[in-house]
This record gives structure tokens, sequence and C-alpha cells, in this order.
């Protein structure tokens, strides 16, 4: 009984799973045979992988390659065999004992295409690739500098990955995978996370009014699975305050303004994964509603009238009026509800009075005030060479 050397394809996977053919004489098939795989950089025997070999004919045995994830590559070939309960070493004829070796080599890969998860994590993502063990070996994979929250193995070509949570400023990934602490293999940028994404707005109103905040709930998706200290604005200004309350739902406090149209731009960490929802928050228009307690004033103008209402804003800001269709000699602010314009001459009874803050942002009320006539008094009649004159 002895072997004289093997034979093998000329790569063989640290995977596992090749074939290699053991020759020599006197095997028998009623005899138990092992093939037996030791790292060449660890000293001692204690340490090795071992595989049953199948007996084809009195010189020749066939076994498979264990998986090999030790730091050495290399490995040392012995053949043993059961006998009374006990294994025992089969001589190696017409080489020393030792020196008959195998190389493996490879490392788990990745195929192409691309992986996508949501940034808020918890979300389990196939990963299709190439050696990842014939068994499981315990794999691991990260997300850029994650840990994937758990991986399971599946097959050599196959590993589950539940994703994490990303924050930072990088929405694109690399992938790596770890076979054990030697083999290690990567993908770059294989992975993208899907940002936070607004898609509605939910106020009590549909304006917020420039005076005072409004709370706002913002509603969306992958807001995070924690209180990441968001942020929100509308157009260029911070909301006062923003709170999380879900990875679909937040509310936001705005500030005071006096624009339309304004996008609502959401932060959900202190990097930039930032959505904007175009078009999706407008401040209340001025509205007047009286002209004070006496709406009347001289035709010959320059008469101060107050104008009562609300949104006149929070400052004196630009604001301007016009009574009838003539801009008023004047216009002061004097708080959220009141201004007072000082009128121009005009011919018409029946005015109106219009409010205007900015360049677009304007309220009219009509017949809000009267100017008064010219009134006849009296009359005098004097004698002339023409007549009587009046």
């Amino acid at each position: 009984l002895g072997w004289i050397g093997i034979t093998h394809q000329p790569q063989l996977s640290f995977n596992g799973g090749d074939s290699i053919t053991v020759f020599g004489g006197g095997f028998s098939s009623k005899s138990q045979f092992f093939c037996r795989f030791t790292p060449s950089d660890i000293g001692g025997s204690n340490i090795y992988k071992e595989e049953p070999a199948l007996v084809l004919n009195l010189r020749e045995l066939l076994c498979q390659t264990p998986s090999w994830i030790f730091a050495s590559s290399y490995a040392t070939f012995s053949l043993w065999y059961l006998i009374s309960g006990n294994k025992r070493e089969v001589n190696q004829l017409l080489y020393p004992v030792g020196s008959t070796k195998v190389f493996f080599e490879g490392y788990p890969s990745l195929l192409g295409g691309n992986l996508n998860g949501p940034i808020r994590g918890q979300h389990k993502v196939t990963l299709d690739g190439n050696n990842f063990g014939m068994v499981d070996l315990t794999p691991k994979v990260r997300v850029g500098d994650t840990s994937c929250e758990f991986t399971a193995w599946l097959s050599s070509t196959q590993l589950i990955c539940g994703i994490p949570s990303k924050h930072g400023v990088e929405v694109i990934a690399d992938v790596i995978i770890s076979i054990g602490p030697y083999r290690v293999g990567s993908r770059s940028k294989a992975f993208t996370f899907d940002g936070p994404s607004v898609s509605d707005i939910h106020v009590m109103k549909v304006n917020a009014t420039q005076k005072t905040s409004e709370w706002f709930t913002i509603m969306g998706m992958n807001f995070l699975l924690y209180d990441s200290s968001p942020a929100a604005r509308t157009g260029g200004t911070a909301c006062e305050t923003t709170v999380w309350y879900s990875t679909s739902s937040m509310s936001s406090k705005n500030a005071a303004g006096n624009q339309d149209h304004l996008p609502v731009h959401m932060t959900v960490d202190y990097s930039s994964s930032v959505s904007t929802l175009s078009l999706s928050f407008s401040f209340d228009h001025p509205e007047i509603s009286s002209a004070g307690v006496f709406a009347n004033a001289l035709q010959a103008g320059s008469i101060s009238l107050s104008l009562w209402g609300s949104d006149f804003g929070i400052a004196q800001m630009s604001i301007s009026a016009r009574n009838g269709g003539t801009n008023s000699e004047s216009t002061r602010w004097h708080s959220y509800t009141s201004v007072t314009i000082r009128t121009v001459r005009s011919g018409m009874k029946t005015k109106s009075a219009q409010i205007t803050l900015g360049q677009s942002r304007f309220s009219t009320m009509t017949e809000l005030f009267t100017s008064d006539g010219l009134i006849l008094s009296s009359t005098k009649v004097k004698n002339s060479a023409y007549g009587q004159l009046v």
C-alpha cells in the first residue's frame, strides 16, 4: 500500500470542490481513505483540512479539495487510511514525505450590475458572484465603510446582505466581501443608496402667514430610522426648527416671509443628503379689510388715511400703496395689520386702495373710500350791460 503522486487541474480554487486524482497501489475498496491538506506555514500537523477519498480501482483514488481560508495559499498533501478505528498515514513512494504541495488561489468576486437600496437601511439585497465557499464559511460583507447588518450564505455564487443605513456625503459605495480573514474581494462603486425624497407638504392651510411661524408636515421616504437632526428650508431661509417623526414624516416650523411658490429643501443629516420639492410653499398675500373709521378724503388729496387688514409684513419692507389708479404720495407701515397712506388729488368719487409688498404681492379692495366732490354753497347776481351775470 502506497501512493506516488497526484494530478489535478492547473488552478485549484480556494473555494474548494476541485478534483484531485491520487496514483499508487493497494487501494482496496473495502478500506477508507482520506486526503489531508495541511497549511505549509503552520508547524506540526494538528491543523489541517481533510476530505474522504473515493476508490476508483486498486491504483487510483479520487478526492475533492476543501475550502481554503488560511493565510498561506500553499498546502502539503498527504494520504491517510482508517484501520482499527485509527487513521494512519499512507507512505509516499519515490518522493520524500511532505514534498507534494498544492496551491489554492483566487478570491471572492462580485458580478457586474448595480446594487441599490434605501439610505435608511433595513433592506435585503442578493449578491451574485463567485468563490463564496462550497459551504458556509461565515462570509462578511461591507457596503462602503459599514458592515451589513447581517450576511447569509446561500451558495458558492450567492449571498444575502442586510444593507446598513447610510449617512454622509457619499451615496455610491464599494462592496467588500470577506471569506475568512485572508480571502477578500471587492468591486468599486457597486452600490448606490436612494436618498431622501419629499413627496408632499401638509399644512393647516394652503399658505403660511407672513407674521408668525407655522408648523407644516413633510411627507416622503428614506428619512432614516432615527433622529439625525434633520433640517428644512423654505426657499433660501432655514426653518426655525425641524422635528423627525419617522422614516417617512417630519415637521418643520417656518420662518416669516413674503414670497410665493418656494421650494422646500430637506436635509436628513449633517451631510448633503438633500431632497427638494419645488413650488410647494407660499406665504399669504396682504389683505385689506377696511379704511379705518373715516373712509373719506378730500378730492384735493394730501389726506392721511389708515388702512386696516392683515399680512402687511412684520417690518417696513418696500411697502407701497395706490389709491384709485395713482400711487399714494407716501405710505407708512405701522404693524402687521395697519398702514397709513397719503392720498393724491383725484376727480373720482369712489376709490379703491391697493397694498403692494415687494414686487408681486398685492391686495386690492374696491370702493374702499370716497373723495369729497365740489359743493355749491351760494349764488350772486350782478347787473351788466350784457345782462345779468350769475
